[in-house]
């Protein structure tokens, strides 16, 4: 896993993974979605060992885990909440807070505001029952990172006037 082609060769493993077991599913998927190794589905509880068991089958040194049962899903820094019939997202509150650049750091300012335009969307595309939480979390992020308060409102004050305008 120390190569720079491991995470190609990982990826070409799981696409071909998911062309043989997906076309060959005798059931449907809610969804499916993947970011490199990391995979979010719906699918029926009949269905869940059966999937599980065919992914575990492609290759030996392949092990697949699921989590089950609940009706939210931590998947990358979001989680997934199942609401009626559809799926709403908060950020989620395992977001490490020191992958953000420090203010101070020397990375030009156009970086910075970028990361909190950044958040400030993903705050904007979550489900607005989490709006007030999520900006309460990504202002603790951004000052726990030195951003000024000023320049934290400033910057949702504008970001807003320009979305809603």
């Amino acid at each position: 896993m120390e190569s720079p082609l491991s995470p190609i060769v990982a990826n070409l493993v799981m696409q071909a993974l998911e062309r043989t077991a997906l076309e060959s599913l005798p059931f449907s998927l809610g969804f499916y979605v993947r970011y490199v190794d990391d995979i979010a589905l719906s699918i029926h509880k009949e269905n869940i060992d059966n999937f599980l068991n065919m992914f575990n089958s492609y290759h030996p040194r392949l092990n697949f885990t699921m989590e089950r049962g609940s009706n939210s899903l931590n998947f990358l820094d979001v989680t997934l909440i199942k609401k009626d019939t559809y799926l709403i997202y908060l950020i989620s509150q395992t977001f490490v807070l020191g992958i953000i650049s420090n203010y101070f750091s020397c990375h030009p300012r156009c970086h910075k505001m970028g990361t909190i335009m950044l958040l400030i969307d993903r705050v904007l595309l979550s489900h607005p029952t989490f709006h007030e939480k999520n900006f309460k979390f990504i202002i603790n992020i951004l000052f726990t990172n030195d951003y000024s308060l000023k320049l934290i409102f400033e910057s949702i004050r504008k970001r807003l006037h320009t979305k809603f305008e």
